[in-house]
């Protein structure tokens, strides 16, 4: 059952691979500030079970590295409707195997045609991208991956505060992107 005013945040990665654990240590920034109406979720891997809870929430934000340089990177990856493309290729029956039905889902717009399919609701989601360059085994977050963190924490509760704020208001962002936060005047 939809729970109106939701969100889901994912972080995913594999922690022991040193940048690929970003999406595991955003998360758990956030854990720590504390998000109203919002579950937090950390996985190696997006699996279909996750399909369930997505289908249960207005909104989803994946949180995952990005291999290259750059700052934190923000996509919408559902349309209006929060309808990934995906969905009518699925429906269809023509998935690529890559991109379907196998043992782990590695793409988020996979999972929200699977939560579509079998929920009839894929809600508006966003993906949050971090540097990262270092996937060595046991390594620690590089500092350039590191720094990201709380930039990608900031964008994440901006979003949410506004989506918040908008719902009241039952209006949404018109674009894909959220407003960018303002740096603190000294």
């Amino acid at each position: 059952m939809k729970r109106v005013g939701t969100s889901l945040i994912i972080g995913y990665g594999n922690p022991l691979l040193g940048d690929d654990a970003a999406g595991h240590h955003v998360v758990a920034a956030l854990a720590r500030r504390g998000l109203a109406r919002t579950t937090l979720l950390t996985v190696h891997q997006l699996t279909p079970e996750l399909a369930t809870m997505i289908a249960e929430v207005d909104r989803v934000i994946f949180v995952d590295a990005r291999v290259g340089r750059g700052g934190v990177r923000w996509e919408a990856i559902s349309g209006s409707e929060g309808v990934p493309p995906s969905t009518r290729a699925m429906q269809a029956g023509r998935v690529r195997s890559q991109a379907g039905l196998t043992m782990h889902l590695s793409e988020p717009s996979a999972l929200l045609a699977l939560a579509h399919v079998l929920y009839a609701h894929a809600p508006r989601a966003y993906l949050v991208t971090l540097p990262a360059h270092d996937f060595s085994l046991g390594a620690p977050l590089s500092s350039v991956t590191r720094r990201a963190v709380p930039l990608a924490c900031r964008l994440i509760r901006t979003h949410l505060c506004h989506a918040s704020a908008s719902s009241r208001s039952s209006s949404f962002w018109p674009s894909s992107s959220p407003p960018v936060p303002m740096k603190k005047r000294r």
